[in-house]
């Protein structure tokens, strides 16, 4: 991270830069008491102290509140800066959409000139490098890490040997076998990107199966895959990325409580974005995925339950768009409501975030929308629950203001 003290986490790290850290603000404005000239370095000061103490989320909050102080004579080099460490802090966080945002932001012209100190640039160059090869975009990787490398070379530093490994990393990826399944599954992480369906990083080396606790799957209990005869993209379309994809859905009902079982109701349903063959546009809603469960488990549950007839029409009413809502969980922990006609492809550009003036406002009703943002630039979408399945929540709506 750029202007701390390294971490065995953070690569690339070369501690602090005087240079850097003694730039100061023009300006008189005063902020909280202090003048703006004082207050971004302290700030900024502030966040550095708190990344080296490994609280990386309250360090991107001054961050921050660091560039909201920023005045019109701010020294362009100090905000690049400000903006990097943050980049790291979401890095190491595990939020690496923010960091990726961060890295283009602080590599972009408004912030890198031909003037612009190398070092920091190179910096930038090999994190951006990093990220991309977490979301198998090995080729754009190994263009900002030869980038990184020529940046040093031209400071007169060496990369060190643990900074070397990544270029190893990014070959490996660009060689993969066509053929083989490692090959598949980066497509398959490339697709979910395209989708904007988000997956922590600590799930990225065992995607697409689940990580522990729960137990690995086979295809019969639904494991992502691309739904063709193969389980390969489509070479024929125009992006193959776009072929549709065979999802795991975890459905849990939490209000649902089984008499004999005494557990809470939860299955997995594999289920196409291209839908159920025969039923159209209806199997291609997310309402026709909870339908279909919930009336076999009504059918279950008559013969097994023969005397509860109250469970089992509570089992019927969550298959009945009228008695229940469809919730959806997403990467910031927001909830969205999310109506029974939604086609599946829908639900992922429907609940991303932030929006483009084209895709215009959330398409669907937030329960938390009195819960701040996380940040201006909050990253957010539906997510892989264990790096494997989407999760939805299926509830009486008399019950839905409880959540």
């Amino acid at each position: 991270m750029e202007h701390l003290a390294p971490t065995g986490n953070a690569p690339g790290s070369r501690g602090l830069d005087p240079d850097a850290t003694s730039l100061r603000l023009a300006g008189s404005e005063t902020y909280g008491g202090l003048e703006n000239e004082d207050r971004l370095p302290a700030l900024k000061a502030e966040a550095d102290a708190l990344f080296r103490e490994g609280m990386y989320k309250s360090a991107v909050r001054l961050y921050d509140a660091a560039l909201d102080t920023a005045l019109t004579s701010t020294p362009l080099e100090l905000k690049r800066t400000v903006i990097s460490n943050r980049a790291q802090a979401y890095l190491l966080y595990g939020s690496e959409p923010h960091a990726l945002v961060d890295c283009d932001l602080a590599l972009s012209p408004a912030y890198t000139l031909p003037s612009s100190p190398k070092i920091l640039t190179a910096k930038c160059y090999y994190r951006r490098a990093r990220i991309l090869c977490l979301f198998r975009r090995c080729k754009e990787a190994l263009e900002d890490y030869t980038r990184y490398e020529e940046l040093y070379a031209e400071s007169g530093l060496e990369v060190k040997a643990s900074e070397r490994t990544l270029q190893e990393e990014i070959r490996s990826g660009l060689n993969q076998n066509v053929e083989g399944r490692e090959w598949i599954n980066t497509q398959l992480m490339k697709a979910i990107g395209t989708r904007h369906i988000m997956i922590q990083g600590k799930h990225r080396a065992r995607f697409p199966q689940p990580s522990p606790p729960v137990l690995p799957r086979d295809e019969s209990e639904g494991i992502l895959h691309f739904g063709t005869d193969d389980e390969r993209p489509d070479p024929r379309l125009a992006n193959p990325l776009m072929t549709p994809l065979h999802i795991p859905f975890m459905i849990r009902a939490p209000y649902l409580l089984d008499p004999v079982r005494r557990n809470k109701f939860s299955g997995v349903v594999p289920y196409s974005e291209a839908g159920c063959p025969g039923l159209g546009t209806k199997g291609q809603m997310v309402g026709t995925i909870v339908e279909n469960l919930f009336s076999s488990w009504a059918i279950t549950a008559c013969g097994r339950l023969d005397e509860k007839p109250a469970f089992t029409q509570n089992v019927v009413d969550h298959s009945s768009p009228a008695k229940v809502s469809i919730l959806l969980m997403t990467h910031r922990s927001r909830l969205l409501v999310i109506p029974h006609n939604t086609k599946i492809k829908d639900i992922w550009a429907g609940a991303k975030w932030p929006r483009t003036e084209e895709e215009g406002d959330l398409p669907f009703r937030d329960l938390r929308k009195s819960m701040p943002r996380f940040d201006k630039l909050e990253i957010d979408g539906a997510i892989l629950s264990n790096g494997w399945c989407i999760e939805l929540l299926v509830v009486p709506k008399e019950k839905v203001g409880e959540l």
